[in-house]
């Protein structure tokens, strides 16, 4: 018969698994539900139900999300998978082979999740350039991810199960350890899935629809269809905007024109605040989605507003300081089913979505109470600056990256530092926190990436699972 403790444990356990497979909870938010389950009951101490955020192998876990975080920033990985792409050239096969592979290699070295992200908008704008469905390039790489992490150390789990080892025998597990085990079951994976198994995937999209990764912006503005929605709006002296604020104006929430740019006194103000107060004689870029086409005339007459006749050109957009990008909900996102106004996207990241891209085509009114989905990607308009700073967001993969400062010059040192850590990990009897630390210390002091980049690179929901 099963002692109280047991049964206690077992409703604990079968309790957070229902609310895992149910996705009523974050995995991050049971996980810590649990152990406070396990403290409360009594079944583990505080300090045995909290002693795993002192795990060796945490801290190994978050100094690789660093590691990461400065081949990224110093354009290792992405040089790595245009020259494939090159390499790949019209070839569907070469295509699969090199990304899926690159992707395998990248995940010897980094978490999985943070690998095939990596890639993927790599490989997508390689597919799109070849008319190639994504998902048969996208399912391979997230194989490629997986299989990539068996014949290594680095990854969540086999650092895990070293760092409880190490606690328990007086020795942890080495990259070689792994390295013979895995690397024969991965190769078989990998040879499967480029041989055969990308073959028989289904192509979810019609190619002509695919075309829009990493496009300029011109091309951009045609597929969101904002093309012929751009136009230009005069203020009048007369008019009642003159001395509001834009978010007072009601040009979005009423009429669903969306003013990406104000021309003011011979000067252009990209991605204009909620709170940027309109001017007479201030001349408004405005986007105009469906209603807000139909809406147009009676706002310039509601407001008094004066269309301007010359034609808009996407290229206004392509300002030095500012452009459109395009943006995926990472696989990890909490987002989904939020909308935008929940988020105060403007307000946070200082960036206008102009349009939704859901299923095939784009979506332009009602944007603010739209709930996100996955496979959503976001058509957003804003300086660089802030989109550099969305780009280290965990929530968000940004496709369009024109703009992006690598920093090159520090490109051989995080390679090498990188290189170390793996042969300390191979030749030291050193613990893979110690080294994976001091090579996260080496990326900052060597000016890899700065201490806040590092901060923000480290995902604390995987840290927290863990």
């Amino acid at each position: 018969m099963l002692s109280l403790s047991a049964v206690w444990l077992l409703l604990i356990v079968m309790l957070m698994a229902g609310l895992l497979i149910s996705g009523a909870l974050r995995p991050d938010l049971a996980a810590l539900i649990l152990v406070l389950g396990l403290s409360f009951s009594g079944l583990l101490s505080p300090q045995e139900a909290f002693s795993g955020f002192s795990r060796s192998a945490v801290i190994a876990l978050i100094a690789l999300f660093i590691l990461t975080a400065g081949l990224n920033r110093t354009g290792v990985s992405r040089i790595l998978g245009e020259r494939l792409s090159r390499w790949a050239g019209d070839s569907p096969m070469r295509l699969v082979a090199g990304m899926t592979l690159l992707t395998a290699l990248l995940s010897l070295t980094m978490n999985s999740v943070t690998a095939a992200a990596v890639v993927m908008p790599l490989a997508m704008q390689a597919a799109r350039r070849i008319g190639m469905a994504p998902s048969r390039i996208l399912i391979p790489i997230a194989y490629g991810a997986l299989l990539g992490g068996m014949p290594t150390l680095f990854t969540t789990a086999n650092l895990l199960l070293s760092g409880l080892l190490r606690e328990s025998q007086g020795r942890s597990l080495t990259m070689l350890d792994f390295f013979v085990v895995g690397l024969f079951p991965a190769a078989l994976g990998l040879l499967w899935v480029i041989l055969v198994t990308w073959r028989n995937l289904p192509e979810r999209s019609p190619a002509g629809q695919l075309m829009r990764l990493h496009r300029l912006n011109r091309e951009l503005a045609e597929l969101y269809g904002l093309k012929d929605g751009l136009v230009e709006l005069l203020v009048e002296s007369s008019s009642p905007l003159s001395g509001a604020s834009l978010g007072e104006s009601g040009l979005a929430s009423q009429y669903h024109l969306m003013v990406v740019g104000i021309r003011r006194r011979g000067r252009l103000i990209l991605s204009p605040s909620s709170s940027e107060t309109l001017q007479p004689e201030d001349v408004l870029l405005v986007a105009a989605g469906p209603p807000g086409e139909a809406n147009l005339e009676e706002a310039v007459r509601a407001l008094r507003l004066r269309k301007l006749p010359r034609p808009v050109a996407p290229e206004v957009l392509e300002a030095g300081e500012a452009g459109l990008i395009e943006i995926l909900l990472s696989p990890h996102t909490t987002l989904i089913g939020k909308t935008l106004r929940e988020l105060r996207f403007r307000e946070r990241y200082g960036l206008q979505v102009l349009a939704i891209w859901r299923e095939g085509r784009p979506i332009r009114a009602g944007l603010a109470d739209e709930r996100l989905r996955f496979g959503d990607a976001l058509l957003a308009y804003g300086p660089w600056e802030r989109i550099r700073i969305l780009q280290d967001d965990p929530e968000f993969i940004v496709l369009q990256t024109n703009g992006e400062p690598l920093r090159t010059s520090r490109r051989i040192p995080a390679i090498g530092i990188m290189l170390g850590v793996i042969l300390a990990s191979i030749l030291t009897t050193r613990s893979v926190a110690e080294v994976t630390m001091a090579g996260a210390v080496l990326m900052i002091l060597v000016g890899c990436l700065t201490m806040e980049e590092a901060y923000r690179a480290i995902e604390w929901p995987t840290v927290f699972m863990v």
